[in-house]
Formats: structure tokens, C-alpha cells, sequence
């Protein structure tokens, strides 16, 4: 790359061994569940060198529940394990002909927040025999609610993800 004047600029490249991880911006990175579930830094996602907080993928819905306030769909786009995603529904202001389709069945694209992926990835780097306590997944997700870890950690305990050890307050992972 040149500048304006004719010199030669030094580009960074993220490929390098020992390259320094580029912090997350407000963009959004395409990506797989793959990468997401390979990614190289414990306490959050790291994709092509790339710290990932806001991602989109490109999957086939395998299944649809709603609820209260929002819809679980599990998203496979066979690169790895279905996803669950959340979709929040305001229910007062909602207009049930601008929700999505969803059924099982549909491709879908889906850009969002890295949430419950998170709490999973944070749980399943644990490697000791106790498990990782929720104070510890507290502090590594200081930017999530203690009660929205909570439910990530009920609803990936229902789905068998993830099961506690030595008290309530211990969680491993199940893969």
C-alpha cells in the first residue's frame, strides 16, 4: 500500500505467528459455527485473528419454539453442531406479519450478538475436574447479567450441554 506521496506503507498481517488479535468493532463478521466453536482465545471469540462479538451465519432451521417474549429457532448450517438463536419479541409492539417465517425448513441468515455461545465457550475451556464456578463465569462475562448467565446456564443444562459437579454453583461441559 502507497501513500499519497509515493512511499511504501507497512501493512500489519493478522496471519503472522504471534500477530496481536485485532479488537472487535461495531461491524458484523460473517463466519460458520465452525470457526466460532474453534476460535483461539478462551474468554471470548477470535476468528481469522479477528475478536468476533457480532457475527452473522447462513443456516437451514431445524426447529422453532416460540415462547413469551421470544422465539428459539436451532439453526444447522453444517459446519458444526445446530445453534440455538433467540429471537426477542416486544409482544406489544410486535406485528405478527413482520416476524419471521422460521419453519423448519427455511434457510435463514441470522446476525446477531455472540450471547449463550458465550457462556457455553466460557464453560467448556474449563479443563479442571471441578468445573468452573459462576463466579468465575461472572467475571469472565463481566458485560453479561448475572441473570441472563443464569438462564444460559438452565437452558444449556436442559439441552445436555453442560451438567454441575461439585454444587449448583459448578458447571462442566458435556462434549
Amino acid at each position: 500500500m502507497w501513500d499519497n506521496k509515493g512511499h511504501k506503507l507497512s501493512q500489519h498481517n493478522a496471519g503472522e505467528k504471534g500477530a496481536a488479535i485485532t479488537r472487535a468493532s461495531l461491524q458484523i463478521l460473517p463466519c460458520t459455527v465452525s470457526q466460532l466453536l474453534s476460535s483461539t482465545k478462551a474468554d471470548s471469540y477470535v476468528v481469522g485473528g479477528r475478536e468476533v462479538s457480532q457475527a452473522s451465519i447462513v443456516g437451514v432451521v431445524r426447529r422453532s419454539q416460540p415462547f413469551e417474549n421470544y422465539i428459539q429457532y436451532r439453526v444447522d448450517d453444517m459446519t458444526g453442531p445446530p445453534v440455538d438463536v433467540t429471537l426477542w419479541v416486544n409482544t406489544e409492539a410486535a406485528d405478527p406479519s413482520q416476524l419471521c417465517d422460521g419453519s423448519p425448513g427455511t434457510y435463514v441468515k441470522v446476525v446477531g450478538t455472540l450471547r449463550g455461545s458465550e457462556v457455553l465457550h466460557v464453560v467448556s475451556k474449563c479443563c479442571g475436574h471441578e468445573g468452573i464456578s459462576l463466579d468465575d463465569i461472572k467475571t469472565k462475562l463481566d458485560y453479561l447479567s448475572l441473570p441472563t448467565i443464569r438462564r444460559s446456564l438452565e437452558f444449556l443444562m436442559k439441552e445436555g450441554n453442560i451438567f454441575t459437579t461439585i454444587d449448583e454453583q459448578h458447571f462442566k461441559s458435556s462434549g
